[in-house]
């Protein structure tokens, strides 16, 4: 994983600065580059769909003639049969990069031209004419640098993986009308894992460039669902820029989908794909507070709860009715709306009881559906183009009996991981843990204990990665090496989250001791003399099994204890966030936490004016006094207190001599 960031990274600041030196706009830019990554997935592919047909032949079909074979090898067909394109030489991004300055355009022109023959759905999709905008010394450049050897060999879903990281960095950048198009993966994702797309008829009515559709798949993958086979995939976006670039996204992953553009393809006013009432899921993160002025052309059917009196901005109650109304009897819907959208149509006023206004009335009957399921408050700061606070909407046609009149609330304005100043998201354990919350209210207890035992496996599995990666001499190293087996001893045994978590001080201590052991160690090399350096080189060699010249020595103990302690980090995170969702709800079962979650019947939303903002519900988180305390520094004292028992005792220079042997066995 380590290194399909690095990579994604490398390519992309490859990528812009080979633009920065010219006068390319990022709307020039960036669908030629996508394309360029996109026929670099399209020939691993390829490459992986050409062994998996000799594998097939020689298991199924070694009793074909040569003749046979040889059709079967060159079909068009075999290769859709395996999720690829059957590419003509002249498409191969590495034939394509032995090309000529003066030849390259014409050579992605005519690739282009092949593919779109070979996958009719793509016709007029990919860039063509567009490349010309590019001077041929920067596309040869990036063409080389997706042809390197680094990306020969790749998984191809890490191609998969560089296709969505550009298509982010182009958003942050404005490529595409503010960015609209992205919507964050962990916002994309805790949608996913509510909503379960596993099956039927998806539809994302404002589909931008397909990320739902991307995450419903790789939902299905992890499940063990086969995507393709099991769900149909629908899209509307009125940009056909942007739904090009959605189709684009949709082949790279070898998903087929059903996407339309234009005008007519216009949610607010049309229909198209003839879904009203059919979709097992919808999915989307549509234009928050859209200015609505045509409401004449509105269709009444797609607005169950009441047609707008007047245009403006109404377009997320708008939405709130389509999404409602493309559900079948036992759908469930995930979105992204503004906040404002929990609330709006409240008016405060002394005296004459006031007239409800149509959002209000719109929110009110939704309420008295009994379908709105649950409602997340995500705080600021999560979108690239925008700092705004939104709000996570759920619908489910088919609740339990016993939550029908019930609504989960979820306030998450605390709960985030800061990226940047500028930007905040969910990691991938928070991602579940709020997940888990939902489970828990709906009464799926399996679903939470399955990740509470995923936190389990994932500490243990991991925690071998962790061992320091260079031996420094005895009187450095036995208080983490002493640390280390105390670790492993415990996670060889440990069968529950209570055994993780007593891992916790355990894992600071680890990180606090070989810093510093390490800085010691450094510390004694850099002030030995010329004759003693000769026997350090040779000391360490001999500890580590390899050669090191004695320059080379503090630069390999520096890079080992950055990797050591990113690691331990990465560690401590999944512990810290297996304790945040474990000390709340034990071995499952599901109570409302203050200023966290609760979960309202519909007499108490109608009391509160059917206002849907989780902070009115959820009230403020408890602190006890150790929450004034940085969690962090809490660790560093638990560390420091297990330091001076380690520090004690007779017995500790034979239980390090012991413990040798069994971490390094």
């Amino acid at each position: 994983m380590d290194n399909i960031l690095h990579i994604e990274k490398n390519l992309w600041d490859a990528a812009k600065e080979l633009r920065s030196g010219s006068e390319i706009t990022a709307d020039q830019y960036v669908n030629p580059v996508l394309c360029i990554i996109f026929l670099k997935y399209a020939q691993i592919r390829f490459v992986n769909a050409q062994k998996e047909i000799e594998t097939e032949i020689a298991d199924l079909h070694s009793d074909w003639t040569d003749r046979q074979k040889r059709s079967y090898r060159q079909s068009a067909d075999t290769f859709a049969a395996h999720n690829a394109i059957m590419l003509p030489d002249t498409a191969m991004l590495n034939v394509i990069s032995k090309e000529t300055d003066d030849n390259i355009h014409e050579a992605l022109k005519t690739a282009v031209t092949e593919i779109e023959s070979l996958k009719p759905e793509l016709q007029g999709i990919l860039p063509k004419e567009e490349f010309m905008k590019i001077p041929a010394n920067i596309l040869k450049q990036l063409i080389d640098k997706f042809n390197s050897v680094e990306l020969e060999n790749i998984n191809e879903d890490f191609i998969g993986r560089i296709y969505e990281y550009f298509v982010n960095e182009f958003a942050k950048e404005g490529a595409q009308e503010s960015g609209m198009f992205f919507t964050p993966k962990s916002l994309v994702e805790v949608i996913s894992l509510i909503i379960e797309p596993d099956h039927g008829t998806i539809l994302d009515p404002a589909c931008g460039s397909g990320g739902m559709f991307l995450q419903a798949a790789k939902y299905c993958k992890k499940h063990g669902i086969k995507f393709q086979e099991k769900c149909s995939v629908f899209g509307q976006e009125l940009k056909t820029t942007t739904a090009n670039l959605c189709k684009m996204n949709l082949a790279v992953h070898s998903i087929n989908g059903n996407i339309k553009s234009g005008i007519n393809a216009s949610t607010y006013y049309n229909d198209a794909h003839n879904l009203l009432g059919k979709c097992d899921f919808v999915m989307a993160n549509p234009p928050f507070n859209d200015d609505i002025s045509n409401i004449n052309d509105l269709q009444s059917e797609r607005l169950p709860f009441g047609v707008p009196v007047s245009g403006g901005k109404i377009g997320n109650y708008l939405w709130l009715q389509f999404f409602y109304s493309f559900l079948g009897e036992q759908g469930r819907a995930g979105f992204v709306l503004a906040s404002s959208a929990t609330t709006a149509g409240e008016t405060k006023s002394k005296g004459k009881e006031p007239k409800e206004s149509w959002e209000l009335s719109v929110r009110r009957q939704l309420i008295q559906s009994q379908n709105v399921d649950v409602i997340i408050s995500v705080p600021g700061n999560f979108f690239y183009t925008v700092a705004l606070p939104c709000t996570l909407w759920f619908y489910d046609k088919d609740k339990k009996d016993e939550i029908k009149d019930k609504i989960l609330f979820i306030e998450s304005g605390g709960y985030y991981t800061q990226v940047s100043r500028n930007l905040n998201e969910w990691s991938q354990w928070q991602r579940r843990n709020i997940a888990a919350i939902v489970y828990l209210y709906r009464g799926e207890v399996d679903k939470y204990q399955q990740l509470i035992s995923e936190y389990v496996e994932d500490v243990k599995s991991k925690f071998p990665e962790l061992i320091f990666k260079y031996t420094l001499p005895g009187e450095y190293t036995h208080h983490s090496l002493l640390t280390a087996v105390d670790i492993k001893s415990k996670l060889e045994k440990a069968v529950s989250a209570t055994d993780v978590l007593e891992t916790l001080p355990m894992f600071a201590q680890y990180a606090e001791t070989i810093k510093t052991e390490s800085k010691q160690y450094l510390e004694y090399i850099a002030s030995a003399d010329k004759t003693e350096r000769k026997g350090i080189a040779e000391q360490f060699s001999t500890l580590n099994g390899i050669d090191k010249k004695f320059n080379e020595i503090k630069k390999t103990v520096n890079t080992a204890l950055e990797e050591c302690s990113e690691k331990i980090q990465s560690q401590i995170n999944t512990i810290s966030s297996l304790e945040w969702l474990y000390s709340k709800f034990k071995d499952g079962v599901y109570s409302d936490v203050p200023g966290i979650c609760r979960i309202a019947d519909l007499k108490e939303v109608e009391e509160k004016n059917f206002s849907l903002s989780p902070g009115g519900y959820v009230g403020i988180e408890e602190k006890n006094d150790e929450d004034e305390i940085p969690f962090k520094e809490r660790l560093l004292q638990i560390s420091e207190e297990l330091n001076v028992l380690n520090n004690q005792g007779a017995e500790l220079m034979k239980r390090i001599n012991e413990n040798m042997k069994k971490i390094l066995g």
